[in-house]
């Protein structure tokens, strides 16, 4: 039996918004019932997305939905404005829209990448993350702000978070 994401989380994390937390376990869950998995399958063997689409990260405006587009149909970068600077969407969504969690979210199969060095990549993301000026405040002055670290087996459709005091993958 798959255990529960938001306690899975919350003990990897010393600090976390249960309630933001609890919506995305009931996300996944809804995702894990509800997707396809063959198409997943074939989204393992490679990508090929029939559009880039350069949007604003404001989570009114999501791509995916707008197009009616399945998983695989477009390759989405999505910043603030006109901003091409991550730092600047992070800075945004701390102080301006007071995002309690950040989860950088890695997937599977990435770039011909093997899995190893996709969590590699995604640990140097993460230590990275935590020197944004807006995020080491966040995580030096609000209890209960939050950043991880998951990536996403597209195959499988299995979600894994990282524990960085343990250095492991544990599947959620």
């Amino acid at each position: 039996m798959r255990k529960s994401f938001a306690l899975s989380l919350c003990f990897l994390l010393s600090a976390c918004s249960q309630t933001a937390l609890e919506k995305l376990n009931s996300g996944y869950d809804a995702f894990l019932e509800t997707s396809d998995s063959s198409l997943y399958k074939d989204l393992a063997k490679a990508q090929n997305p029939h559009t880039l689409v350069i949007s604003c990260s404001d989570s009114r405006v999501v791509p995916e939905y707008i197009f009616n587009a399945k998983a695989g149909d477009l390759f989405s970068l999505r910043l603030p404005s006109a901003d091409t600077d991550v730092s600047a969407a992070v800075d945004y969504a701390v102080n301006t829209l007071k995002i309690k969690n950040i989860v950088i979210l890695e997937h599977s199969d990435c770039s011909g990448l093997q899995d190893k060095a996709i969590r590699e990549r995604g640990i140097k993301r993460l230590n990275a993350l935590k020197s944004v000026p807006a995020v080491k405040f966040a995580l030096l002055s609000d209890k209960d702000f939050s950043v991880s670290l998951m990536m996403f087996d597209i195959k499988t459709r299995t979600l894994f978070a990282y524990n960085a005091e343990e250095n492991e993958w544990d599947d959620i």
